[in-house]
């Protein structure tokens, strides 16, 4: 698989970490992927790379010549892509429900077709654009000029995210009452404004990129797993992997063994 990645332009860069192209060389057999929890919503672009995925529960979805909305995940799914390309927005944290008509929790561990979700936004015409342009540069203009015309001027909530910053920013099981400690925050003001914005509740926000932080480590550094597990504050070792269980399927030594690309290059992106 050939990936490579994209920065946003200034203007959109408070919403959108990177935009991808990820492709499957013609010939290839059909390269089965692994996508795992990052709390983040992606947009995907179907350029001839039929896949199927499915979650952990055995929902299945289809990818056709479309463009498709992964919404934040507190699961993993399996994917199988064959031969071909997609293009992908990969959205910050708690951005994605501004250019939404759908309430962020609605998208939780689901694969919606675009025309379905993005306000205000022609598909069918961003669609043709996308895969008609013959370089990324022109992907880039096309997937900027649609996104632009989406109802995403109220900027974004700024209070939120710099709370969003803090807390993720923290370790520990009780980092959630802690936070809302240090920060005079009611529980279930929080839970609501995590819900519309981020589409988890904060427990299940923060235990996703406590994964997907404990994920980077592994993929970036030489700590061993006891040591990666203690500085992230699990309880013990079985503590992390039954939670790396749940996000993958696999503990962690399995789940290394099997090569996933997507989790690797994902975790290596310099954008997020």
């Amino acid at each position: 698989m050939d990936y490579r990645e994209y920065k946003p332009s200034k203007e959109l860069a408070d919403y959108i970490e990177c935009y991808w192209l990820a492709q499957f060389p013609a010939g290839a057999a059909p390269k089965h992927e692994l996508i795992v929890p990052g709390g983040r919503v992606e947009v995907m672009i179907n350029m001839g790379a039929a896949a199927i995925l499915w979650n952990s529960a055995g929902k299945t979805f289809e990818l056709k010549s479309s463009i498709y909305v992964l919404g934040q995940r507190n699961t993993f799914f399996n994917a199988v892509f064959q031969p071909g390309a997609v293009w992908g927005i990969r959205f910050r944290p708690a951005c994605f429900h501004l250019f939404c008509d759908v309430p962020a929790s609605c998208l939780l561990n689901e694969l919606m077709e675009a025309a379905q979700v993005l306000k205000g936004i022609d598909t069918a015409k961003w669609y043709g654009e996308v895969i008609n342009s013959d370089s990324d540069s022109r992907k880039i203009a096309a997937t900027e000029f649609f996104l632009k015309k989406a109802n995403y001027s109220i900027a974004p909530h700024y209070a939120f995210n710099k709370m969003l910053s803090g807390f993720t920013n923290n370790y520990g099981e009780n980092s959630v009452i802690e936070f809302c400690n240090r920060n005079r925050v009611y529980y279930k003001k929080l839970e609501r404004q995590f819900l519309q914005f981020a589409g988890y509740t904060p427990k299940e926000f923060f235990n996703i990129r406590r994964f997907y932080n404990a994920l980077t480590l592994i993929y970036k550094t030489n700590k061993r797993l006891t040591d990666i597990c203690h500085y992230l504050g699990y309880y013990d070792q079985s503590h992390f992997i039954k939670d790396f269980k749940s996000y993958t399927s696999l503990p962690p030594s399995k789940f290394l063994k099997g090569n996933y690309e997507v989790p690797r290059l994902i975790t290596a992106s310099a954008s997020v």
